[in-house]
Formats: structure tokens, C-alpha cells, sequence
């Protein structure tokens, strides 16, 4: 079966299971326990300076974190985040989230992405919440020691850590929902951070969907396919097409 049309099928089985009752799925919808954890967690503005202070008083030693660009490559990821197990690794789904290359980043001398392909060639992944049912991501569930949350806020600046619903990929190609919260990085949409009208950074683009590729055709099809222009419209797949 080709990797697009398995994607397209995935798809169709995540809708079909949102918008089909529970009794008939034989299982439930993250609309209790789960729901009311996301209600009771937090948002972290960055750039949460107390927050490995404010965790430890809890007895919580690491931080739960969706990532769904750059830190989906354990290479990228180990070189700023030392304390970081890629083993510990679970790739997982996002819901009420659209992940989208609007975050704004000025180039900068001596950039690891390279010079910039065209002068709007600045976009970096981040992603909006969404309240609808079939707005969802794929991405990696990472383990973030405490003693690691300086330089993810060094490394991710801007982004504020917010809670989010999550399910296990594994178990999703099996039919199942095994659902979970973690925190996701999420830039705030406003003028200096973000912008509609920037194309998808060179370079960076290419470490990202290669991390999606490096799970399987099937991960990459699907990110691919739930990622988009900073426009919010116009999949990444689409994209490619016309300038590949």
C-alpha cells in the first residue's frame, strides 16, 4: 500500500473514532480525566525561570513534552538538551492543535540552516490551539529533565509550554486510543514573533521532515499532511508539489 493513501486511511480512521459514539468504538473520548488534567495544568510563559524550582517542590523530576519539528531529531536534540533519553522516546498524536511554519526568525550570520533560499524564506514550526475535534498533529513525546529546562528556554525562545491532549501512535495503528497529557511549545501569534506571510525556512525544513522520516513513511506522510504554510492553509504536501 502507498505510504500517502495508508496516511489518508489513518486519517479517516481518526475522524471516523471522534465522530462515532463511545459505545460503538468500545472505548472513551478524552472528555473526563483526561480533560479535566488539562484544565487543572498549567500554561508556563516562557521564559519560566522557576519553573524546575516551582516542579521539584512537587516531587515531579521531568517534564512531559510533545515536540513535533526540530527536536523530533535526537541529534539536534542532544546537542543542547545533554540530560535528554531519546530511549525514554513515544511517538504520540496532539489534539486541538495545527502545526504551521509562522514563527518569524530573523537569519542570523553563520546560521546552521544556511543562507536564507529568499528573503521570506524565515519560517520555523510552532502551532495554534484549535478547539475542532479534527485538528491533530503527530510528533514525538520527549522526557525533559529538570536540569534541562534552561536550555530548552535558551534554545526555544519564545515559545510559552502549554498542556495538551495526547495518544499514543502505536496504539493509534492499532485501532487503539491510549490517551495521555503532555506539554507542547507554543509561540503567541502577534506581529515581531509570527507572520502569514513567510515561507518555510530552508535548511530547517529539510532537518525537520527528515526526523519525521527517520519513524517511517507512514509518520512522514501523515506529518506532511497536518503541517502547513504559515498561511494556515495550504499543507506542506501541497507545497512540495510546486516547489519541491
Amino acid at each position: 500500500m502507498k505510504p500517502l493513501l495508508f496516511t489518508k486511511i489513518l486519517l479517516g480512521t481518526l475522524l471516523s473514532f471522534l465522530f462515532t459514539s463511545c459505545a460503538e468504538q468500545e472505548c472513551k473520548l478524552p472528555s473526563t480525566a483526561v480533560t479535566r488534567q488539562l484544565k487543572e495544568h498549567p500554561v508556563y510563559l516562557y521564559p519560566y525561570t522557576d519553573l524546575s524550582q516551582e516542579l521539584q517542590k512537587k516531587n515531579i523530576t521531568s517534564l512531559s513534552l510533545f515536540v513535533y519539528g526540530s527536536l523530533m531529531s535526537i541529534t539536534s536534540r542532544t546537542k543542547t538538551l545533554p540530560s535528554n533519553d531519546p530511549s525514554k522516546d513515544k511517538l504520540a498524536l496532539a489534539f486541538g492543535v495545527q502545526r504551521l511554519f509562522n514563527l518569524d526568525v530573523a537569519y542570523k550570520e553563520g546560521s546552521p540552516y544556511g543562507p536564507l533560499k529568499s528573503e521570506n524564506s524565515r519560517g520555523m514550526l510552532n502551532v495554534r490551539l484549535n478547539s475542532n475535534p479534527d485538528t491533530f498533529i503527530n510528533g514525538v513525546i520527549i522526557d525533559i529533565p529538570l536540569s534541562d529546562l534552561p536550555a530548552l528556554s535558551k534554545r526555544e525562545e519564545c515559545y510559552n509550554l502549554v498542556p495538551v491532549i495526547t495518544a499514543d501512535w502505536k496504539e493509534f495503528l492499532h485501532g487503539r486510543f491510549v490517551f495521555s497529557l503532555a506539554y507542547i511549545l507554543i509561540a503567541p501569534e502577534k506581529p515581531g514573533i509570527t507572520s502569514d506571510q513567510i515561507m518555510p525556512r530552508n535548511g530547517y525544513f529539510e532537518l525537520t521532515e527528515s526526523a519525521a522520516k527517520s519513524y517511517g513513511s507512514c509518520f512522514e506522510e501523515f506529518w506532511l499532511n497536518t503541517t502547513y504554510l504559515s498561511d494556515g492553509t495550504t499543507p506542506i504536501s501541497e507545497w512540495l508539489k510546486k516547489d519541491p
